[in-house]
């Protein structure tokens, strides 16, 4: 079954955008690096021809990382599956890194919220944790071509 992206649904699109746009800017910032020391030894036209090579292949980076995403978004529609779950756990899980040694400082504890369905994991908010039980169903909403979870929301009986 199909819908339309909701807005919510575009910025967490867009939210994943972010490690392909980083991986190309750190590219480009190392050509930019070795182009400097291009033209400290004033050779300008290496240096530019270093930086527009380097400028169009951070382009291409940008868009093979994220080509199934920005996909996703210009087609604004997304995927809806249900499905079952089949079993449900709650665990208490420490933060790690957040005692100390040498104070006998206690770690951080948080909660962890998950249902398995056809055998994987999904960790999911308290609140939608506490509205349902094993055998309810829920509804998936995932990006067609990039096949990100978008949301998971418990069918109203």
């Amino acid at each position: 079954m199909k819908a339309k992206l909701t807005e919510s649904d575009i910025k967490k699109l867009k939210y994943e955008l972010r490690s392909g746009f980083v991986f190309a800017l750190l590219f480009f910032f190392l050509a930019a690096v070795v182009s400097l020391l291009f033209i400290l030894d004033k050779k300008y036209d290496t240096a530019l021809y270093i930086i527009s090579v380097s400028l169009l292949f951070a382009g291409f980076v940008y868009y093979l990382t994220n080509r199934k995403v920005i996909f996703d978004i210009s087609n604004k529609e997304k995927l809806l599956s249900i499905k079952t779950i089949e079993k449900k756990v709650s665990k208490t899980d420490w933060e790690v890194g957040s005692g100390s040694i040498a104070s006998f400082q206690e770690m951080k504890a948080f909660d962890l919220y998950n249902f398995f369905i056809e055998g994987v994991r999904y960790t999911v908010e308290k609140d939608l944790y506490e509205q349902c039980d094993a055998g309810d169903k829920l509804v998936f909403h995932i990006a067609p071509k990039s096949e990100h979870l978008l949301k998971i929301e418990k069918i109203a009986k």
